[in-house]
């Protein structure tokens, strides 16, 4: 783990018009300029070590990239890409393992059929203080990027 203290915050999480699947500046933005900079906490040691909120962040958008190009699934990179991913998003998932009760609702499916669902919005998470990651990440330069700034992996 990154070696600082990151508060938790009480983040309430509800349905805007905000990154959406066709948002490209908008999901760019999420990630740090410096994001695949990484951390070299032992600076004996060349390797880096990157924060997986920015990986798992990347993993979103590439997804998100390739569900907006349609064709992908004959590209054997951006298959492993897509895998990849998914592997990295499922591990984060159950690592986080956020036990927020959402309310639910019926909801009509296709067959005009009623089923329980729940949205995921309109409700508080506790969280760790994102914004201060990154501001501390940004500040704190852990620059010298072999990768473009802001780019997916792809």
């Amino acid at each position: 783990e990154v070696p600082i203290k990151i508060d938790q915050v009480a983040q309430f999480v509800g349905a805007n018009a905000h990154y959406g699947m066709g948002a490209d500046d908008e999901w760019e933005s999420l990630l740090p300029s410096n994001h695949f900079s990484g951390v070299r906490l032992d600076p004996t040691n060349v390797h880096r070590q990157y924060i997986s909120v920015y990986h798992q962040l990347s993993c979103l958008n590439t997804l998100r990239q390739l569900y907006m190009n349609p064709g992908w699934e004959n590209d054997t990179k951006k298959e492993g890409a897509a895998h990849h991913c998914m592997n990295i998003l499922r591990q984060a998932v159950l690592c986080n393992a956020d036990t927020t009760l959402e309310p639910s609702h019926m909801e009509k499916l296709s067959n005009g059929k009623a089923v329980p669902a729940a949205s995921g919005m309109d409700v508080f998470h506790v969280c760790r203080n994102w914004e201060q990651l990154r501001t501390l990440f940004e500040r704190d330069g852990f620059v010298n990027s072999h990768h473009s700034p802001g780019k997916s992996a792809l």
